[in-house]
């Protein structure tokens, strides 16, 4: 298990990304790492992902919402221990506002994979987490119940939720996460149907190591 300078050098680099890719924006957004099997470290409230030095990261603990080490913590910290409590796992948790995953967030499409390989390889089956308020206990719980399914969680009329093994799975699903969405709204934009492909080919699809 990484230490928690390592944990928060990887959340500075991988934050600077977030916002680099265009995948949120201002203080939108929160990232988080495990940094042991009991404790995850977490962008603090009010923050810019690509400013995370260590003062602006708190140490929060897995089980219980116990009085965090540093700052006050993003108001979304319910949503990550909720996922970090679910899924064992789960090593890094991503909450961004990219455009295009929001725009369908904000819809009641459903979010397909199986008309694109990449999104096969990199996103996987994508879930819809029923709008409930930012940082209630009720969010928390609604992705608890969708996290274990899937890794990558549309939050309705909010966001996108991604959970990965490490910060970098994270980084890559929730930007081909983006690059589905816009895949999606520009084909619906222009009117062309997408070819899906087979129940067998999904099937048979090698696994992305």
């Amino acid at each position: 298990m990484a230490t928690g300078d390592a944990v928060a050098g990887d959340l500075a680099r991988v934050g600077r990304e977030v916002v680099l890719r265009g995948l949120t924006w201002g203080t939108s957004g929160n990232l988080s790492a495990r940094a042991g099997q009991e404790c995850f470290l977490i962008s603090a409230s009010g923050v810019r992902l690509d400013d995370l030095a260590p003062a602006r990261l708190a140490m929060c603990a897995v089980s219980g919402p116990a009085e965090p080490a540093g700052p006050r913590p993003s108001v979304e910290v319910e949503m990550h221990r909720a996922v970090y409590t679910a899924v064992p796992e789960a090593g890094a948790v991503a909450h961004t506002s990219a455009l295009y995953t929001t725009l369908l967030a904000c819809s009641r499409l459903r979010v397909e994979v199986d008309m694109n390989t990449d999104a096969l390889a990199f996103v996987g089956p994508v879930a819809r987490v029923p709008y409930r308020h930012p940082g209630s206990v009720e969010l928390g719980r609604a992705v608890a119940q969708r996290a274990p399914r899937s890794r990558a969680l549309l939050l309705s009329n909010h966001g996108s939720l991604v959970w990965g093994r490490t910060l970098d799975e994270v980084l890559r699903r929730t930007e081909a996460l983006e690059f589905l969405s816009r895949l999606l709204v520009a084909a619906r934009a222009a009117r062309i149907p997408l070819a899906r492909l087979s129940p067998e080919d999904v099937a048979a699809f090698p696994a992305h190591p």
